[in-house]
Formats: structure tokens, sequence, C-alpha cells
């Protein structure tokens, strides 16, 4: 189902002096109604909102005449308090009577109201130049004036006004919202005391140029011709999956939308979309109150917010507001009266320290348990209390720094080339604080309320805290005493790297302290690295197990039975073929090449000094 708007688009020349042509009226339905760009496809500023409300919000578009206009410096309003104009400009309400006006008074239009018939208007300024000042040179007085954008209403009847010099796409799409009938105030209420009537919502294009001093934005496609050359140079970001449906329901297809109510804990945990799916899959959680109340009050959306498409510019790490991350809003009374769909919050993802988020005015606690960047989802736990853990998430490598000795080849039975020697390496790893139960901020950006502050030790050496990098002197491990060099990110991962030719296993341990309470969790870790040793390098310890899983595959399942429910999804693979080839043993004919294959990966794992899938060989189990 579609819903389609009738708008007129109004056309005022205010600097006779540059000719029309057109090449302008193409740039203008570019701009406006159909692009002729693919970065990304169908970026004018009606084809987004076609595209954000999943093909809702369609128009039909009537092109009023260019007029003449004419502005001087008495049409100059300045700021308040600004008494000697020097940050004045001509108002939009200025613009829109004159080329109103002048477009009313064509023979064409003669007895008519020209503004029957229509849901809303676009009103176009260009396309000269800023309005020249006489008094330019003097003190306390600008060269030019220039012309002030917007909207005059809001929903049916409204106009937007652009001036084709100064404005971005991102001030035009927000702007024709408006038109649409999306508010500013959707997203600015924090809690039932505080109310912002400025923008709040860092996600949201009715929002935009407001990210907390940040401006999520991407550079797409010129328009040619348009006058200002960089209006394309600040795009998106999409608007708030939930600001949409509270608006209007249809504008979010109904498969993408999932509603549930948290009675209690035992909600299975749900996996989330990023915004801009287009597949049969959530995109937008919606949980409803325990009780139902007039205009949705008490009703909790949740959306997962991408760097993608029209959201290309959000940040990816960093402490402000506009990235990656998981967004909730709820819709609430602000002072006043009235009812708003406010921003409530947001989880970073990756997660930063902490990974959950108490929702204001709702009995309800959102965690991130998993997540997976590439394929753009997260799992989401929904809970009516707020239960308290820490642990830490462990990436990283042992970078091959040179070798000692010869080194011999060998092959595996797949054909994969492995070198056998000794070899010096360096461990670089990153230990990523996961904190939850510790008052729920959601995210590092200090909204509503800071995230916990983690304390750590490396190998029973503390850092101090506020010192971001350095090296730590003298840390214990049951292998000696060893300096170990360190990084926090501004994500509060710590970074850990060991010098070449050091091998040892140091413990880690990390305490997250809530900020308001001073509840403390504490969690561990293991900083290991491989240093010097005998064998194959890590990467090609990849390469045997692989091998040794497609040999494992060729077995029918009768035969590969023996994985046990508390190894799967990941087996102990050396275990695994040898059981394979007792349990195959009386088919020896029939699979005479596997068990070969077999034979030879389980002596080249044992060759190379460590058992795949044993327990002293964490590197190539985890690999799998």
């Amino acid at each position: 189902m579609s819903k389609t708007w009738k708008i007129a688009v109004l056309r005022g020349h205010h600097d006779a002096a540059t000719a029309l042509s057109p090449a302008l009226e193409q740039a203008c339905r570019e701009m406006i109604m159909t692009s002729a760009s693919t970065n990304p496809k169908s970026d004018a500023v009606l084809e987004y909102w076609t595209e954000n409300t999943d093909g809702y919000a369609n128009f039909e578009v009537t092109w009023l005449p260019w007029v003449d206009v004419s502005f001087s410096v008495a049409d100059v309003t300045p700021y308040i308090g600004d008494p000697v104009l020097n940050r004045g400009h001509v108002l939009r309400g200025t613009s829109l009577s004159k080329i109103l006006g002048a477009t009313q008074a064509l023979p064409q239009y003669s007895g008519t109201n020209l503004l029957d018939g229509y849901d809303g208007f676009i009103c176009l300024i260009a396309p000269g130049a800023d309005l020249a000042n006489p008094k330019a040179g003097q003190p306390n007085q600008p060269a030019t004036y220039d012309f002030e954008g917007g909207t005059l209403g809001q929903g049916p009847g409204a106009s937007s006004i652009w001036s084709m010099t100064t404005h971005t796409h991102t001030f035009m799409c927000h702007e024709f919202g408006h038109v649409l009938g999306l508010s500013d105030a959707d997203g600015v209420l924090w809690d039932n005391v505080t109310y912002k009537t400025s923008y709040g919502d860092p996600l949201n294009i009715m929002s935009a140029m407001a990210f907390a001093g940040t401006t999520p934005t991407f550079a797409g496609s010129l328009v040619p011709n348009w006058p200002n050359l960089n209006a394309k140079n600040v795009k998106g970001p999409a608007p708030s999956r939930a600001v949409l449906h509270y608006w209007d329901n249809n504008a979010q297809r109904k498969t993408l939308v999932k509603t549930l109510t948290v009675p209690d804990d035992n909600v299975a945990p749900i996996r989330l979309y990023a915004a801009y799916s287009d597949t049969d899959v959530p995109r937008l959680l919606v949980i409803e109150p325990d009780s139902p109340q007039p205009n949705s009050i008490g009703r909790t959306y949740l959306e997962y917010r991408d760097v993608r498409k029209w959201d290309l510019g959000l940040k990816t790490a960093g402490g402000t507001l506009d990235r990656r991350s998981v967004v909730v809003h709820v819709v609430v009374v602000p002072p006043g009266g009235g009812n708003i769909c406010s921003y409530r919050g947001e989880i970073v993802a990756p997660v930063e320290i902490d990974s959950d988020l108490q929702i204001r005015g709702t009995p309800y606690t959102v965690r991130v348990i998993d997540e997976n960047l590439d394929e753009a989802w997260v799992d989401l736990k929904i809970t009516r209390t707020s239960p308290l853990g820490f642990e830490i998430d462990v990436t990283g490598t042992d970078e091959i720094i040179g070798s000692d000795g010869p080194i011999e080849l060998g092959h595996t039975p797949c054909g994969d080339t492995l070198h056998y020697g000794t070899w010096l390496t360096s461990a670089r790893y990153a230990f990523r604080p996961v904190v939850w139960g510790l008052g729920g901020s959601g995210s590092s950006t200090g909204t509503p309320s800071a995230p916990p502050t983690v304390h750590w030790t490396v190998g029973g050496v503390a850092i101090v805290l506020g010192q971001q990098t350095g090296t730590l002197l003298g840390c214990h491990s049951p292998q000696g005493s060893f300096d170990v060099d360190y990084v926090l990110d501004p994500t509060g991962t710590l970074h850990l790297s060991s010098r070449v030719d050091q091998t040892y296993q140091m413990d880690i341990t990390a305490t997250a302290t809530d900020s308001v309470t001073g509840s403390k969790i504490s969690a561990q870790a293991i900083f290991a690295s491989l240093g010097r040793f005998h064998g194959l390098p890590p990467h090609e310890w990849t390469l045997v197990l692989r091998c040794l899983q497609r040999v494992v595959a060729v077995f029918p399942p009768d035969l590969k039975d023996l994985i046990r429910a508390d190894d799967q999804p990941r087996p102990n693979w050396l275990q695994l073929a040898v059981h394979l080839l007792e349990r195959s043993a009386t088919h020896a004919t029939r699979f005479k090449r596997e068990r070969a294959a077999l034979h030879q990966l389980i002596e080249l794992s044992r060759g190379n000094g460590r058992l795949v899938g044993g327990t002293t060989d964490f590197r190539l189990f985890d690999d799998a």
C-alpha cells in the first residue's frame, strides 16, 4: 500500500544577471525528483523519502514557472540580539511570500488560488549569489546576506524553502520531512523532567545537523549544474525507523517489523538486522507495554543502525553519538501534553564496555549479546531485570617477525605447502571489556549516564588510570617477568604487545566500577605470547585443520556422529579423526585414500608439537 502526496515546486530567481537554462531545469529535477546518480541509487530528495518508507511515500510533482523577484537590504532581518545586522539574513517567510506572490500574478493563474489541491510545497531560491550588502567594508558589516532555509508549517500545506546556493542535501531531506508531517520533537525527550526543545536524536534525519557536535555524513555524486556544487557533500543519515513507524506504521513493510511483549526474563534472544535490510527479516522491534495506552504511550522501539547506504557517514569508533549502534526510542508524553517518539539512548556496536541499556520510563533492559558486523545483525536479550556480568573478549594474532635456522617444506594431503622451522613472533592482542548490569548507560557517550570505569592489571602490574599508552615493567608470569607495551583506545579496549622471542602466559584482570553506585565486578583473561617455537607458522595450522575438515566431510553421517553436543559446532577435530579411523576400519578398501589422508594429517598435527584441538593448542582450535 502506498500514499501519494501532490507537491508543487515554486521557483524564484533573485539575480537577473544569471541566465536560466535547460541545464538548470534538469539539475532541479535530479536534485528533487528523479536522480541520475547511482551513489546511492535514487538519491533525489523525494526518492530518498520513497526509499526510506519502503515505497509508501510517493509524489506527484507540479513544476511551477520561474519568476523574477527582487530583494534588498530592507528585506534582511537580523538575528535576535544582533542589531548591527552582521549576522542577518532574508527570512524564509519573506522569500516564500515574494515568490508565491510573483507566481500567483502570472496570467495563467489569474482568478485561481495557486495553493488549492496540493499537499505541500517546495520553494527554491535560485540561482544567483547571496544578497550584496551596500555597506560592505564598514565596521560590523558582512559582504553579503544569505537566504534562510527551513519549513513553514508542518504536514498538509507546509512549505519547504531551500536556497540553491547554500543548503545541503541533508538539510533539504530534513526540511521536506516536515512537509510530510514529521517533527523535530520526536527524539528530544530524555525523561519526564528534562524536555529538550532542540534536536536530540543522533540517528534520525529529523535531528540532522545536530549530532552532539558532529555531522554523520558522506559525499554523494554531484548534481551537474546545481548552483551549490557542494550540496551533495553532506548526505544522510536515514530517518529513524522508529520515528517513521510511529508517524505512520504503513511507512515500514510489515514483514520487517517484529512486535512482542516482555512479560519476564524468559523471552528468547532476538536477532535484529540493520535498518537498511530489505529481505523479510526483523529490522525494527516493537515492544508493546503491559497495558495498552492511548496513542501507544509506553511503546518501545529498537533498531540497529549500521554504516551503509544512507548511514554510510556514521562513525565506527570514538566517543560520539553518531555511530553504528542499537538505538532505543520510547513513546512518551512530554511536558505540556501531546505525545512523541523519544530517543532514549543507544548501545554502540561492537559494544564498548557497557553492553546493556536500562530503558528509562520502561521496566526493560536490553543487552547486545552477539553481533556480526559483516552480516549486519545483532542479537539482543530483553529482560525486566538487570543481571550483572562481565567478560573480556580476546582477539589477536602472533605475528611472525622472522625465523631462526633452516625451513623445511612439507605438504598436506590437500596440496597445501607447509613450512617447518623455528619462528620468532610478537603477540598483538586486544582485550575488549563487556559489562552488563552496571548502570546500563549503553554507550561511552555519557548519555544518559556515564559507562563504568575499568581498571586493568597485567601480570600483577596496574595500569594507572588516565594513562592511555605506555610500557608496563616487570609483569609476572610462570615463565618469568617481562615488559609489556599497552594502548587503551577510545572504546575502552586494551591492546597488548609482546617483545620478539618472548614466550609466556600472563594473567589479565579488569575491574569495572559503576560511576554512580560504586558497585564493582571483575573479569579475567590470559595474555599468551607464543614467542620462539619450532613447527608450522600459525596461519598454516589453519591449513592443516581445513584439510582435515575436508577429508572428514567425505565420510557418511553414521561415521561422523561422534561429535558430542558440547563440542558443536566446533568439534575436537583430532579426536574425531582418530575415531573415524577406528570406526571406518571395516571399510578400509572403500575409504583407503581418506584413511591415508587422516593418518598423514594426524602426524602433521602432532609433528607440529601442538595437538590439533587439544588442550594445549587453543589457537588452532579457535581458528576452526
